[in-house]
């Protein structure tokens, strides 16, 4: 897009570009300021002696000018701006079905669902049944509108993290026998969860029976500082 000297400016300033990109070209100076995909063009030209804005990009950004863009992928995972926690829970398998639920309600007050609202930063999961069973899997981990702020009424599931679209004994994650647990990691380190929300998995031992019992544990970062 191309604007006058004074929208680059302001535009390289608010944003804190790392540097302009320049060229002096027939006579004036051809200047750019790029953040991601969204790029601004100038033209300023050339005279002697310099009008206003000549001078104000020779003397005050021409020299850090034409420096090498960066373009850095950073996960919520490499932000150090987040205290882990940890929170477990346990419960007993329905004897006849082999079915347990453990929910666990993210503290706060909800103000949001974008990252930076209150909530909780998921950064790991792990699940398992004592006594253990070859057939022991975790059937489902849903994310539940626990008290209907979004619209769609109190415990809705807003989304769900095994896939649906496959057959049913298809979905989930078998649990190992040989280790004996099943670990779950979101894609690129954390998975925002907005306060008020629930977390809940649900599990199905393979042999059920009185006495077994199903066993979360889950990381999860509160962000520091105000939220």
């Amino acid at each position: 897009m191309l604007v006058n000297w004074s929208t680059i400016k302001q535009f390289a300033n608010d944003r804190a570009i790392a540097s302009l990109q320049y060229v002096n070209q027939n006579g004036r100076y051809v200047i750019s300021a790029i953040d991601s995909n969204f790029r601004l063009d100038c033209v300023l030209p050339i005279t002697t002696p310099p009008s206003a804005d000549q001078a104000d990009f020779e003397t005050n950004y021409m020299a850090s000018a034409n420096v090498t863009p960066k373009s850095e992928v950073v996960t919520q995972f490499e932000l150090n701006n987040k205290t882990l926690k940890a929170v477990s829970d346990a419960q007993p398998c329905d004897p006849t079905t082999g079915v347990a639920t453990i929910s666990f309600v993210v503290p706060g007050e909800f103000n949001g669902i974008d990252e930076g609202c209150n909530g909780r930063y998921v950064d790991w999961g792990q699940a398992w049944f004592n006594p253990q069973s070859p057939a022991d899997r975790i059937l489902g981990i849903n994310i539940i509108d626990t008290i209907g702020v979004l619209g769609f009424g109190p415990g809705v599931p807003i989304r769900t993290y095994h896939d649906t679209e496959t057959p049913e004994d298809q979905q989930g994650v078998r649990i190992p026998f040989k280790y004996g647990h099943a670990e779950v990691e979101p894609i690129g380190g954390y998975g925002f969860l907005p306060a008020t929300f629930t977390l809940q998995i649900v599990g199905k031992c393979g042999a059920p029976g009185p006495g077994v019992n199903l066993f979360v544990n889950v990381f999860w970062g509160i962000q520091d500082g105000p939220t």
